[in-house]
């Protein structure tokens, strides 16, 4: 429990990090905030998001092109590892290589979860390993094999929707 509870606060801390440093250069931009607005007369519509896409694009040039030398500190490199894999995750979902799907566990049980579209063969039946998604924190959950034919393609939005509120939100219009 004292591991888990300072992996958490480390990576509380990276993230809070993270932040402070977003919000420092996003506040370091209001000089240029100031000189536009005097160049242009008036608020240009849209400039703080511009600003705001800048602090994000720095802040990723910043965490995969500099290496510093956490890897030295066991728990840091731990947590680092974890940040590696949520990045890799996010590509796959960004990509389609990890898709939203609903996995029916019996006749009328079904769960939400992710997968790929990666098969593994068990005694000549394709099965899908699915990251099955628990409430209302997706990144946790439990992994089964689930045969082909008990798969569902779903948008990945409509099951981060479903497994952070429990299903009780409805993204449809009434």
């Amino acid at each position: 429990m004292k591991k888990v509870f300072w992996t958490g606060l480390v990576a509380t801390l990276v993230i809070w990090g993270l932040v402070s440093l977003g919000k420092l250069i996003y506040n370091s931009l209001a000089p240029l905030r100031d000189l536009i607005h005097v160049i242009f007369k008036h608020p240009l519509p849209g400039l703080e998001f511009i600003l705001g896409i800048i602090v994000v694009l720095f802040l990723g040039f910043i965490v995969t092109h500099i290496k510093l030398p956490t890897s030295k500190i066991p728990i840091i490199s731990k947590v680092s590892g974890v940040i590696k894999m949520a990045k890799d995750v996010a590509a796959g979902i960004a990509t389609g290589r990890i898709k939203g799907c609903a996995i029916k566990l019996n006749d009328s049980l079904y769960g939400v979860g992710l997968t790929s579209n990666e098969t593994i063969d068990i005694n000549g039946q394709k099965m899908f390993e699915v990251l099955v998604l628990s409430s209302p924190i997706p990144s946790t959950g439990y992994t089964v094999l689930v045969p082909e034919n008990c798969v569902t393609y779903l948008p990945v939005a409509t099951v981060l929707r479903i497994a952070m509120t429990g299903g009780l939100a409805n993204d449809r219009e009434n």
